[in-house]
């Protein structure tokens, strides 16, 4: 990924959207070289992170469904018509409940089919995998046995 193990993303075009409505033009995305945190800066602003271990999904195409992100996507010239298959959704949170999402937009729909929003996606993926719950079960029962049993 342009000469490093991180995961590079430049693209002048690139904005993101919270959903504490703000907007952030010309991004550089990044995800560091041991895939645990996921940092985003845009011209003249300070930088954010995002613990990748927060990430519950990347989700391609998504187009917020909150009408006040589309008034503040809307207030920079982008329609709902015009984000069709441009956003990239990171959802994020400690739990299921309690969840953020964080868009990014670009500038047409073949960047978020690029190779490198593909290379974002499964690095965060690889990171980070869901649980499989029939290991966690075993697991579960293993513990439950151990406690069960009496010294010998």
């Amino acid at each position: 990924m342009e000469g490093s193990k991180s995961g590079m993303f430049r693209n002048p075009n690139f904005q993101v959207v919270m959903e504490s409505f703000v907007f952030e033009p010309n991004c550089l995305f990044k995800v560091d070289e041991f895939g645990f945190f996921l940092t985003w800066r845009s011209e003249g602003k300070e930088g954010q992170v995002l613990e990748c271990s927060l990430i519950n999904s990347v989700r391609l195409g998504a187009t917020p469904k909150d009408p006040k992100i589309l008034a503040a996507l809307e207030a920079i010239g982008k329609s709902e018509n015009d984000l069709e298959g441009r956003v990239v959704c990171v959802c994020s949170g400690t739990d299921l409940v309690n969840i953020s999402f964080t868009y990014m937009v670009a500038e047409n729909s073949e960047e978020t089919k690029g190779p490198r929003i593909l290379e974002l996606e499964m690095e965060l993926k690889q990171s980070f995998p869901p649980p499989h719950w029939s290991d966690v079960a075993n697991e579960a029962k293993q513990l439950h046995n151990r406690l069960g049993q009496s010294p010998a």
